[in-house]
């Protein structure tokens, strides 16, 4: 879950810093990815951007067989 929170910050960064010189189709790009990889996590989890789904110690949700056609 964390990985996935990384994957679709990153995202954002890049396609920022492709903005900031003036390539915004890129940014679109990583935008759209971003999104696939955020719905992902709704379907998985629950939540877009993974709310409630780690706890101190413990994931609060798990990823179980059923989820596995979602994974592409």
């Amino acid at each position: 879950m964390i990985e996935l929170e990384r994957i679709y910050n990153h995202l954002w960064t890049l396609g920022a810093l492709a903005n900031d010189v003036g390539q915004s189709y890129i940014l679109n790009g990583f935008l759209a990815v971003r999104d696939e990889v955020m719905n992902l996590n709704a379907a998985l989890f629950g939540s877009r951007v993974l709310k409630n789904a780690v706890a101190i110690g413990h994931n609060a949700k798990n990823i179980t067989i059923d989820h596995m056609p979602q994974i592409k």
